[in-house]
């Protein structure tokens, strides 16, 4: 593995695990299986939202909390000002500033608040999903063009990874009832992972900071979880 901000200087032999040095990939899975298993949990039932995002703030915040104080603590008693360490905790809520791990709670929860709007589109017309993916891309191009870093925006937000959460919500309803076949799923898992491991050959996470990759890595990444999850929704229905 290599240090933080520092491009690849070692690129496993073997194209599988590439996936492995290029850790930050699971965030995509992670993504990918929230979308899937929403979709699961929601199929035909009526939301509450009041009640839903209530249920996910009683869950996820007061560990999520406890680790913010913490570090704002620690910083507050390293000379940071009360208000600056403030400020940077409120504005996590909206921009990727959390550590550790914990602004992918952020953009899960930016999820939440769009969750009923995609579930209603995707369970309406399954092309939604494709729709809202090709906009997502358009939406990384359009401001890569104008002159953003598309890496930060590309992994570290909404923008980046509402792929991934509708691939999942799109595998849990279009393989309802049907087989996936093990020559896709065997088809897509070598083209992705020879992608990423020409990904990996090209400096990695920390050497494509300019990168236009940014643009469609989410993306491909939410087809290939996408397609490496939907058998559980035939597994499900055999197991019942």
């Amino acid at each position: 593995m290599h240090a933080a901000g520092v491009p690849v200087d070692y690129v496993p032999a073997l194209p599988l695990l590439s996936l492995l040095e290029e850790g930050h990939t699971g965030v995509s899975l992670f993504m990918t299986l929230s979308g899937y298993l929403f979709a699961k949990l929601l199929d035909g039932k009526q939301i509450i939202y009041k009640n839903f995002l209530r249920n996910r703030a009683v869950r996820l915040l007061p560990l999520l909390a406890v680790v913010l104080l913490l570090k704002a603590t620690i910083w507050v008693a390293n000379g940071t000002p009360v208000q600056e360490a403030a400020a940077w905790i409120a504005l996590g809520s909206i921009l990727p500033r959390w550590p550790n791990g914990a602004w992918s709670i952020a953009v899960e929860w930016h999820f939440y608040l769009i969750l009923p709007a995609l579930l209603f589109a995707v369970g309406i017309r399954r092309e939604s999903a494709l729709m809202l993916v090709f906009a997502a891309i358009v939406l990384r191009l359009s401001l890569f063009m104008a002159g953003w870093e598309i890496q930060p925006i590309g992994y570290w937000t909404i923008i980046g990874h509402i792929d991934q959460f509708v691939a999942g919500i799109y595998a849990w309803h279009f393989y309802r009832g049907g087989r996936v076949r093990p020559l896709v799923v065997i088809a897509v898992a070598m083209a992705f992972v020879t992608c990423y491991h020409w990904f990996n050959i090209g400096g990695g996470f920390y050497g494509t900071q300019a990168s236009p990759v940014w643009i469609y890595l989410p993306a491909a990444e939410a087809a290939f979880y996408a397609v490496m999850i939907a058998p559980l929704r035939r597994i499900e229905i055999d197991a019942a």
